[in-house]
């Protein structure tokens, strides 16, 4: 299990437990019974089914619970833990505006901000890490499954990989986790940049140790 399934899980855990409380000492939240009408009312169930799951929330069914609960992932989680775990290691990092003039983007081999307009096709630079008076961008993706929009975030990669150069390939770092990065997709981005400096959660704290 990888550093981010294992944060997560604690999450999970710690969210349903925490709404277990809320429920037994308030009640089941607006949101929740708001929740629990409209898939009544979409899955076209009988009303009846409507105050069993409730009974079934305010009993602490965790299976009922996590299926109602709000999902923990949807809340930008996965930059979240790569922000904190970076700075659990004893780095200064910085979230990056992903638009607008204070977004910093890789093209032809420059570190460009200040744009008046996005550029076309390329997507802006997540994190920058100072460490002993440099500064090093992070390309930051964490992809767990195969699709659409995930093949969408590979070529993203590509992109900005294609535009990495030799003045910027030690100051733009790709950091890529998940399943969706297997050896054949990291060994087909460095036939891409031979140059390009490829970490994950795990190995990104030795190498900027090393610098």
């Amino acid at each position: 299990m990888d550093t981010y399934k294992k944060i997560i899980k604690e999450i999970w855990k710690y969210e349903r437990n925490k709404l277990k409380e809320e429920i037994k000492k308030n009640g089941i939240p607006l949101w929740m019974e708001e929740k629990v009408k409209k898939n009544i009312e979409r899955t076209f169930l009988e009303k009846k089914y409507e105050e069993i799951i409730k009974k079934s929330l305010i009993q602490g069914d965790e299976i009922i619970l996590s299926f109602f609960m709000k999902d923990p992932k949807r809340q930008n989680i996965y930059e979240n833990i790569f922000r904190k775990e970076i700075e659990s290691a004893g780095f200064v990092i910085e979230k990056l505006k992903p638009s607008g003039k204070n977004a910093y983007y890789l093209i032809d081999d420059e570190i460009i901000s200040n744009l008046k307009n996005k550029p076309n096709g390329q997507k802006s630079l997540d994190f920058c890490i100072n460490y002993k008076n440099k500064k090093i961008f992070i390309v930051n993706k964490y992809t767990n499954e195969s699709g659409g929009a995930q093949d969408n975030q590979y070529n993203d990669v590509i992109i900005q990989m294609k535009n990495l150069g030799k003045k910027t390939k030690d100051n733009v770092w790709f950091c890529l986790d998940g399943k969706y990065y297997t050896k054949k997709k990291i060994d087909n981005l460095k036939k891409i940049n031979s140059d390009a400096i490829i970490v994950n959660l795990s190995s990104i704290k030795s190498k900027l140790k090393d610098l």
